[in-house]
């Protein structure tokens, strides 16, 4: 019962927004009772966290895998890059009602996603800033502000990839180019 409500949240915070979605909405489409939502969740931030919160393992999990390979200078940035970018867009087409759910714009507007995660972000912020700075084919810079912009890139254009992306443009093109817009960014 309990995935068959999150499912139902992540489906109706993706078709109706944050504001717009409510328990009833969310225990309708799950078909149970609103009672029943109640025993597991006391109201729909709840909710929001708990799909935020096993999306977040999720995606660490796949950075993770990335940042070891990335840690690797016998392995070449752009074949990181491209399988970092492959696995984070196929973890966001594997759900998508969830990944929309998940969106900036629903995020923004509940008050209780603002502090999850950011320990554990600023962690990965600075395993990347400092897997950057050693890196001998990593440009010199300011690597905390380049794995800021790396990890906000990377985050906004695989959703758009798997969400967004325009009529007649090949979803395989548009990640090469991504591969190539992020490796000429970092590279010397």
């Amino acid at each position: 019962m309990v995935q068959d409500i999150l499912q139902a949240a992540a489906e109706t915070f993706a078709r109706l927004g944050y504001a717009r979605t409510t328990t009833n909405r969310i225990a309708a489409r799950a078909g149970v009772s609103v009672g029943s939502l109640y025993q597991y969740f006391p109201h729909k931030d709840s909710l929001l966290m708990r799909l935020l919160t096993g999306h977040h393992a999720e995606v660490h999990q796949v950075i993770d895998r990335a940042l070891e390979q990335l840690a690797d200078p016998g392995i070449p940035l752009e074949k990181s890059l491209r399988k970092l970018l492959t696995e984070l867009t196929a973890l966001h087409a594997a759900d998508p009602s969830l990944t929309k759910a998940l969106s900036a714009a629903v995020l923004r507007e509940s008050p209780a996603v603002d502090e999850l995660h950011k320990e554990q972000d600023v962690e990965h912020l600075q395993r990347v800033s400092t897997l950057l700075a050693e890196r001998p084919d990593v440009r010199q810079g300011d690597h905390r502000a380049m794995a800021a912009l790396l990890g906000q890139t990377i985050g906004q254009l695989t959703r758009w990839l798997v969400h967004d992306t325009p009529a007649g443009i090949d979803h395989t093109t548009l990640l090469e180019e991504l591969v190539q817009l992020l490796t000429r960014y970092l590279r010397k």
